[in-house]
């Protein structure tokens, strides 16, 4: 029986910063990730900004390397050990939660101005909630970037069978393809709360290069960005 995601992703948390290691399909997405968020969001000092499900806190000392008041947010102990850890030996100031993303909206409703959420809600048992929930965390014009995995028979293909049973470059169990959300089911969701998506671009995955890209084919991973207005009931 394989082990589920987050077991699948606990286990990886002393090799969590290595980018030659097991998750260096992870540190290739993070880097294209990064490149594109310093265009997006050029002048983060001094912004509140939540990165939920960050794991070892790649992307989360990525805002805090650029002077963001940061917070990261995930469930597993060992993931936030590594991150804290690391952190530490940095000196770099980050805020680290172990929580549920509903249960900080409960508290911190409006807070973030910046909200980033890589790779995570594929892995929640409730898509619909977690996607809420983060848009109830953004304060009126915030932003939220969003990436995850379309539900398509490609992305089956390619994020499933190839990855993890043929290639092995994500470990086994990592994903099932019924958790896959559609583009167009996160931006429902996201409209429940008062989102609007303004940009959804496809990811690419080299394995051989080892790169990731950006292209317009959405139909494997892609990333969405939406904003909330500043008058909701607008």
């Amino acid at each position: 029986m394989n082990a589920g995601p987050e077991d699948v992703f606990s286990a990886q948390a002393e090799t969590w910063w290595d980018p030659d290691g097991p998750l260096h399909t992870l540190h290739a997405l993070q880097a294209l990730r990064a490149t594109y968020l310093r265009t997006a969001e050029p002048d983060v000092a001094g912004r509140a900004v939540l990165d939920v499900g960050c794991g070892g806190g790649l992307m989360t000392e990525e805002w805090a390397r650029r002077g963001a008041r940061t917070t990261g947010l995930d469930r597993s102990p060992a993931l936030l050990d590594a991150a804290r850890r690391h952190a530490a030996a940095g000196g770099l100031a980050i805020r680290y939660l172990g929580d549920d993303a509903r249960a900080l909206a409960e508290r911190e409703a409006g807070t973030y101005e910046i909200v980033t959420a890589f790779e995570v809600v594929e892995h929640v048992a409730d898509a619909e909630g977690f996607v809420r929930a983060l848009g109830r965390l953004l304060a009126p014009g915030g932003r939220l970037y969003l990436s995850t995995i379309n539900r398509t028979r490609r992305a089956w293909l390619l994020a499933i069978v190839a990855a993890e049973h043929l290639l092995g470059i994500v470990p086994r169990g990592t994903h099932r393809h019924a958790d896959f959300r559609r583009p167009s089911e996160i931006a429902s969701w996201g409209r429940a709360e008062g989102l609007v998506v303004d940009a959804v671009r496809g990811v690419r995955y080299d394995p051989l290069g080892r790169r990731a890209s950006f292209t317009r084919d959405v139909s494997v991973n892609y990333l969405v960005r939406l904003h909330r207005g500043v008058d909701r009931s607008s």
